[in-house]
């Protein structure tokens, strides 16, 4: 086993709004900066071996999460979303 697929510590069983926290955290430091220069660099290679076609690349990823699947779970989420206690 190497070391990124160790859990972390914890000493509490995480709920469900620790889980949307956490889930928020990668799409914030990583997914937000980095899907935007896939597709430009994917529109870059695409114009770049076909110059003759016009590219504008659809949106093709896609991310569902299993996290707060009940009403009751999702109820704060906005607050969570906006930044708010």
């Amino acid at each position: 086993m190497t070391l990124w697929q160790t859990d972390e510590l914890r000493d509490r069983k995480p709920t469900v709004i620790d889980e949307v926290r956490n889930g928020l955290y990668f799409f914030d430091q990583t997914l937000f900066d980095v899907l935007p220069q896939v597709y430009q660099e994917l529109e870059r290679c695409l114009h770049k071996y076909y110059p003759e076609e016009a590219w504008n690349v659809p949106t093709f990823l896609k991310f569902g999460s299993w996290i707060g699947e009940t009403a009751t779970a999702t109820r704060p989420l906005p607050r969570i979303l906006l930044g708010k206690p």
